[in-house]
């Protein structure tokens, strides 16, 4: 505004109200953020994904530290210094955003990552589909330490790491914090991919990704490392990295992609950017401090689910999201989508199972009938004016069921059971009846005798592991711990690659 710059006197007394005035420091840390000159990558999206992040953390930073100040000095003109550093907060993020439509913003940061225990090396935001933890980190309370890893199967995870670091972990992904103190975190990649965003302004913390027999080293960027069949290789899709190996170091830029060991550099393809969106869109999706837990299944396994629009990851999910209304879609190849507006509540777990099991090809199979024959016959209890098809049962069930009436779920899918007896969508709503009787009908009795009629059908089925498992949580309930025992042995045995797997061993080492 003085169109000069400050003299020692005055960068001295600016310094000096800094240090007293909470809404102030938080503009400076701000400021400082915009200072970052990294070009924009080649993917625009990520600009505006870092936007709405930065944007969203410019007002929880505002809320932390006024609440802090007033936490300390006790200062009755609160109202006047809140709205001040809010204000101050708006101000800014609008001029973020014009910052970073040129391209010159930071990269996306984790929301709060220093702020983490520092007993954990860092936050498992996000797990999808089959996810396990090794030694130094405790998957239920969401925690990675320094030697523990994740490590992911038909799935994925996203975890955040001390010093502002986001981490989405593929398929078939493992990985290991090698190290992590106020100095430098190391990551290191046994196998798999990894999609990393590393905050620009760490205060001098370094950050590498350990692969092989060489070191990604970065400072405020946005790269994925893999490590397949086909070699081992960088792709940077902002900023840039310092690769260290036995052939010496070698820079890679934003646009380009290096495999370990070849001569020239790549080009980052068009699929790259793609999946570089994607994943940049689900962590923008997250949250760290003050999260809501939204737990997700569905019958069968392998759902797609989005919330808000942005496609997470597959069932069954676990995800830490921001407090508030939320929409939630589930996804299954060859059938409509299921979608439940949610009310997530801060520190609170929301858990929600959905029925997606109608075969897909029964409807191809009607369809191809009703071509080439006329319309379909149906089973005589069908053709009764009184029972609707089976079809119109199951959806009629789902809508109850996704309104919170049980009880009308119920009669819904025991009739359709009863009067469909021996069809695919019938076996598979057995299943779903089993959960709904075990977890809010208080039926255990009548969940177990639904989970192993379904197992006893001819023909494994595509929900035996559902139904296994939950023969081991009925029995459980029912307080047969001998015969919990047999089903949670028979469970491990038949599907002890299963996320649910690690549960299973540890309730059966707690048995008498």
């Amino acid at each position: 505004a003085l169109g000069r710059s400050l003299s020692a006197e005055e960068l001295a007394l600016r310094e000096r109200h800094v240090a007293r005035c909470a809404a102030c420091r938080v503009e400076s840390e701000v400021v400082a953020r915009l200072k970052n000159t990294d070009r924009p990558g080649p993917a625009p999206i990520l600009d505006d994904l870092s936007r709405r992040r930065w944007i969203d953390q410019t007002f929880d930073r505002a809320e932390r530290a006024l609440a802090e100040e007033v936490a300390e000095r006790a200062e009755r003109r609160f109202p006047i210094v809140r709205v001040a550093a809010i204000a101050a907060a708006v101000i800014l993020a609008a001029g973020a955003a014009f910052y970073l439509a040129r391209g010159e913003a930071p990269a996306p940061t984790g929301a709060s990552a220093i702020h983490l225990a520092t007993r954990a090396a860092g936050k498992v935001l996000l797990v999808s589909g089959e996810v396990s933890v090794t030694a130094a980190s405790d998957l239920e309370a969401g925690e990675i330490g320094v030697g523990g890893g994740i490590a992911t199967g038909v799935g994925g995870a996203i975890a955040a790491l001390e010093g502002g670091v986001l981490v989405r972990l593929a398929p078939e992904t493992s990985v290991k914090v090698a190290r992590s103190d106020p100095a430098a975190s190391e990551l290191r990649l046994e196998r798999g991919a990894v999609f990393v965003s590393v905050d620009p302004n760490r205060k001098g913390r370094r950050f590498s990704v350990l692969a092989g027999d060489r070191a990604i080293r970065v400072t405020g960027t946005i790269f994925s490392v893999e490590r397949g069949t086909a070699g081992d290789s960088v792709s940077v899709f902002r900023g840039s990295v310092a690769v260290e190996g036995p052939d010496g170091i070698r820079a890679v830029r934003l646009g380009e992609r290096l495999a370990f060991g070849a001569a020239k550099v790549a080009v980052v393809g068009d699929d790259e950017k793609a999946r570089a969106e994607a994943d940049m869109d689900a962590m923008s999706a997250l949250a760290q401090d003050g999260a809501a837990s939204l737990e997700v299944e569905s019958l069968p396994a392998g759902a797609i689910v989005s919330v808000d629009g942005t496609a997470l990851g597959s069932t069954p999910l676990l995800a830490s999201l921001r407090p508030g209304y939320r929409r939630l879609e589930l996804k299954r190849e060859g059938r409509e989508s299921v979608r439940e507006l949610l009310r997530l509540a801060e520190g609170a777990r929301t858990a929600r199972v959905f029925d997606l099991a109608l075969a897909p090809e029964t409807k191809e199979i009607e369809s191809a009938a009703a071509t080439s024959a006329g319309p379909p016959e149906r089973p005589a209890a069908a053709s009764a004016p009184q029972v609707p098809p089976p079809e119109e049962l199951l959806a009629t069930a789902r809508d109850l069921r996704a309104a919170r009436d049980f009880k009308g779920a119920v009669a819904a899918y025991e009739r359709l059971v009863a009067a469909y007896p021996g069809t695919p969508v019938a076996r598979a709503a057995l299943v779903t009846l089993g959960q709904i009787q075990l977890e809010q009908g208080g039926n255990p009795g009548r969940a177990l005798e639904l989970f192993q009629r379904y197992l006893a059908a001819p023909g494994p089925g595509p929900l035996a592991q559902e139904a296994a498992w939950g023969v081991a949580r009925a029995q459980r309930v029912l307080g047969d711990t001998a015969a919990e025992r047999v089903a949670l042995e028979a469970f491990l045995r038949d599907f002890g690659a299963s996320g649910k797997a690690q549960g299973a061993a540890a309730r059966l080492a707690e048995l008498p």
